[in-house]
């Protein structure tokens, strides 16, 4: 399990960090902070984002993972995403690119 948990932070820093690379309005400085990022991430979603996605519906969940990146942004100084659109299209690419390791490694990144 716990084995499990370091394979999927560190499987969702690289997304992180690959999506900083591949949008523009996204800077993360380097990998380990694309590691903080991913587990800050991980702890808002463990907290106030299953209470965000219980009071959602479904349809909804990628707009409360916008905003659980949005809020590790904030508490991660070396994360700069320019805004909510920013935001979201990382969402969207991490959220792709869990699925695709979903199917590798039958579980997603941070998120399901």
């Amino acid at each position: 399990m716990i084995l499990s948990f370091i394979i999927t932070l560190l499987l969702t820093a690289g997304a992180f960090y690959l999506g900083a690379k591949v949008l523009s309005g996204v800077n993360i400085k380097d990998y380990p902070a694309a590691l903080i990022m991913a587990l800050a991430v991980a702890v808002v979603n463990a907290t106030l984002g299953r209470f965000l996605d219980w009071i959602t519906f479904s349809i909804l969940s990628l707009f409360v993972n916008t905003f659980t990146i949005m809020i590790a942004d904030y508490l991660v100084s070396s994360v700069k995403i320019k805004n909510f659109i920013w935001a979201f299209f990382l969402a969207i690419f991490v959220t792709v690119v869990g699925w695709l390791t979903n199917g590798l490694l039958g579980q997603g990144l941070f998120w399901q």
